[in-house]
């Protein structure tokens, strides 16, 4: 096929032009489709994590209790970074408090008494 005269180049062109449009409006799609399921994501995951309490320790250190989803989790802040220190299953408001064992505290507490009087 043989492309003499000018409407032919301009076909060519044309198809060119618009294979490339078509190309780009997919591109843009895919893209928005990828940047809102992800700000979606982020949202959910915004929405099961909670800042219960700070407590600053000094210039540049501080403690974050923090709920994530059924866990509370004890951070620690500082120049060098973030640290978790501990974490612990959430209890329920509505649930029995946990009683001490008390005889358990008893001989924890005999034994360390008993260790220091060595005399």
């Amino acid at each position: 096929m043989a492309l003499d005269n000018l409407s032919d180049w301009q076909s060519v062109l044309w198809t060119i032009a618009a294979t490339l449009l078509v190309l780009g409006l997919m591109y843009g799609c895919l893209w928005g489709l990828r940047f809102v399921g992800a700000r979606q994501r982020v949202q959910r995951a915004a929405s099961r994590l909670n800042l219960d309490s700070s407590i600053r320790l000094g210039k540049d250190q501080q403690l974050h209790l923090v709920r994530f989803e059924q866990e509370l989790l004890l951070l620690g802040s500082s120049p060098a970074g973030l640290v978790l220190l501990s974490r612990a299953p959430v209890v329920p408001a509505d649930a029995p408090a946990a009683q001490p064992d008390l005889e358990q505290f008893a001989q924890v507490l005999g034994s360390a008494g008993e260790g220091s009087h060595d005399a």
